[in-house]
């Protein structure tokens, strides 16, 4: 595995010798890409365990198969400041589909948010409500791209700009089976223990 960037404790960018098969099988789903809104899409379990075997130390890391799951975001949509799921701390992610670099992750101070009300939308985020991003400035911004798979801190507040893009965005994001207990640095050190 090759880091790309280690962006810690927001993000690592890798790529791995697996990757090109992850994308290959998950392409399989492209008629479920053209969507008018965001969608998280969950790949049959079928499909999870096929993908499985390709996954970086995913023995170690116990991925839960039933969520396996793409999240695709058309142009021209913007999703808020919010943290994922209503425990989880971090996931696993790989470009599917990027056609652009105008698509921006922007992580940000968690205690900048401590006074504001929260939408958990059935329980699976933790959405900010009302929020301007005007009135606050990002710690740290991603752009993703084809080629990288991500360990991706979801439990710093984030959005994600895809406002300036003509291009549909496609993510296969991963949870494990030790979620909520594993963070951000525990991903960090089975998959890339020379640099803990």
């Amino acid at each position: 595995m090759v880091i790309i960037e280690d962006a810690s404790p927001y993000f690592i960018k890798f790529n791995y010798s697996g990757y090109d098969n992850v994308v290959s099988e998950c392409l399989k789903f492209k008629s479920e890409f053209n969507k008018e809104r965001f969608t998280h899409y969950r790949l049959p379990v079928m499909t999870a365990t096929k993908i499985l075997p390709w996954v970086p130390e995913h023995k170690k890391l116990d991925f839960n198969l039933s969520r396996f799951s793409l999240f695709i975001s058309p142009p021209g949509i913007y999703y808020p400041a919010h943290r994922d799921g209503l425990s989880y701390k971090v996931g696993l992610n790989f470009a599917i589909q990027i056609e652009n670099e105008t698509c921006e992750t922007h992580w940000y101070d968690n205690t900048e948010f401590d006074n504001y009300e929260i939408e958990t939308r059935g329980g699976v985020t933790r959405d900010i409500i009302n929020f301007k991003r005007e009135n606050h400035i990002p710690k740290k911004t991603m752009i993703f791209k084809m080629g990288e798979a991500v360990i991706f801190n979801t439990d710093i507040y984030h959005d994600f700009d895809n406002t300036t893009s003509d291009k549909t965005r496609v993510i296969l994001t991963l949870r494990s089976n030790y979620a909520p207990l594993w963070k951000f640095e525990d991903y960090k050190r089975i998959l890339f223990p020379a640099i803990v």
